[in-house]
């Protein structure tokens, strides 16, 4: 860990890394509040269910408004409520329409029929099981934007299909920093804070804060994982193709094999050992990049 005490040694290289941590932890100290409306038992149970997320009545204000609509069924009661939260100054309101394609039309033109409900206060889903489950959480998310990771914090149910994003979401991140490397080692800091910044989202996400002392740990983790840059220099000189995308590819699957190293850990309630997740982002960076089509 030789590297590592040289990059973490004094206070201006650590501060970047320790204000990343605590970012995480700011965005999710408040918000992210949930209430699933009710008015037919079956379908808000399952959406309760599926979000873990309670029926408040009245909504709080900082609470997004969530209500399933399904065919068959009067939307009347459920969109005036929907509404009135809008109106009271709510933080959001989302309608899932559900059903066949001609009755989510149906269900869309009655949403916008009352104002102030919108399209962005839409989303389609032709049921709340299987693939439809996923199309309304994924809504809800979206819905939620940056109160995602504290929603995370607040409803374990959700907590995997947020994690899947911030790892998807940093890796992107990284593969474009990658890719644009001016000279041998002038991606490492920015890569270095975006891996740090999603290990720490993902603690945050499982109610496990960081700390100064973790936080500096979570640096040594990253850069344990970021032998694949070496790797990348050496294979950009040997496999045909532009440096720049073989660079990428790279810096995304090391950044993905880190956050499902860490994922891993987090959701097993275990400690960040940084020998031990620096040893599991190695056996997972195979299979990451194998899945990439680089391996």
């Amino acid at each position: 860990m030789g590297a590592v005490g040289t990059l973490l040694r004094g206070w201006r290289a650590a501060k970047p890394v320790l204000d990343t941590v605590r970012q995480a932890e700011t965005d999710a100290e408040d918000g992210g509040l949930l209430s699933v409306l009710t008015t037919d038992p079956s379908t808000d149970g399952r959406l309760r269910a599926l979000l873990g997320a309670p029926s408040i009545r009245p909504a709080p204000a900082d609470a997004l408004l969530v209500h399933a609509l399904a065919p068959g069924r009067d939307p009347e009661a459920g969109l005036r409520e929907l509404a009135d939260h809008l109106r009271r100054g709510g933080a959001g309101a989302l309608a899932i329409v559900l059903g066949t394609a001609a009755e989510r039309a149906e269900l869309e033109r009655a949403v916008l029929a009352v104002e102030p409900l919108e399209m962005s206060n839409v989303a389609h889903a032709p049921s709340l099981e299987g693939p439809g489950a996923t199309l309304a959480v994924e809504a809800v998310l979206r819905a939620l934007g940056d109160r995602a990771l504290a929603a995370g914090k607040r409803y374990p149910e959700l907590r995997p299909p947020i994690a899947e994003q911030l790892i998807a979401k940093a890796s992107r991140r990284a593969a474009a920093i990658g890719a644009v490397e001016l000279f041998p080692g002038s991606d490492l800091p920015a890569l270095l804070l975006i891996q740090v910044g999603l290990v720490g989202q993902l603690a945050v996400l499982h109610d496990r804060p960081l700390g100064a002392e973790r936080a500096l740990e979570a640096a040594a983790v990253a850069v344990a994982g970021v032998g694949w840059r070496s790797l990348a220099r050496v294979a950009a000189g040997r496999v045909p193709g532009p440096a720049f995308a073989l660079r990428g590819g790279m810096a995304y699957a090391g950044t993905r094999a880190l956050g499902e190293a860490v994922l891993l850990k987090v959701s097993r309630g275990e400690d960040l050992v940084p020998e031990r997740v620096a040893a599991e982002v190695r056996g997972r960076l195979g299979g990451v990049l194998e899945r990439l089509g680089v391996a």
